[in-house]
């Protein structure tokens, strides 16, 4: 690989300290109600993801919501819980704000080889029932988190997804 295998910009994280209020202010600027919420407390609870953070197995739970802007989705999330996560970290040392620009990949695993030989550090990687996501440190040499996605074939949208795991929580 002498590049990264995409040009599809698919999703803008933003990390914010309460998920409900973002929430609520682009219900009232943008008229709409988020078209999908994942985390602790919320439809659906990520229990079954296999989360690495630095190399350690954690939880990697997170409250989120989803909006589809056009081409791009705005994901907005949050820590839920104490453990240590990428999203916590951030809050930290930034504040609330644009935490990452995610691209989607056809091959994670070829994905991160390729990143790790440019330089750039796997901060979290996790996996759910139809996909993958993994962080890289782009933050001193680009000023942004990168995040790759891998969808199986099933994966529709942002709304898809959360069926998914909402039925599964609830067979």
């Amino acid at each position: 690989m002498n590049k990264m295998d995409t040009s599809i910009v698919w999703q803008i994280g933003v990390v914010v300290r309460d998920v409900e209020e973002a929430a609520k202010k682009v219900q009232e600027i943008f008229g709409f109600a988020h078209q999908a919420e994942v985390g602790l407390n919320g439809t659906v609870v990520y229990d079954g993801a296999d989360v690495t953070y630095m190399g350690q197995k954690v939880d990697g739970n997170f409250k989120g919501a989803f909006y589809d802007f056009g081409s791009v989705q705005i994901e907005f999330m949050s820590p839920a819980d104490d453990g240590p996560s990428v999203w916590k970290d951030y809050l930290k040392e930034h504040g609330p704000g644009i935490h990452h620009v995610a691209w989607k990949v056809a091959d994670n695993d070829k994905t991160q080889e390729y990143l790790e030989s440019k330089g750039l550090k796997m901060m979290q990687r996790g996996s759910w029932p139809t996909g993958s996501y993994a962080y890289y440190d782009g933050l001193e040499s680009m000023g942004l988190i990168i995040e790759t996605l891998e969808f199986d074939e099933e994966r529709k949208s942002g709304e898809a997804l959360v069926e998914k795991w909402y039925e599964r929580k609830h067979d």
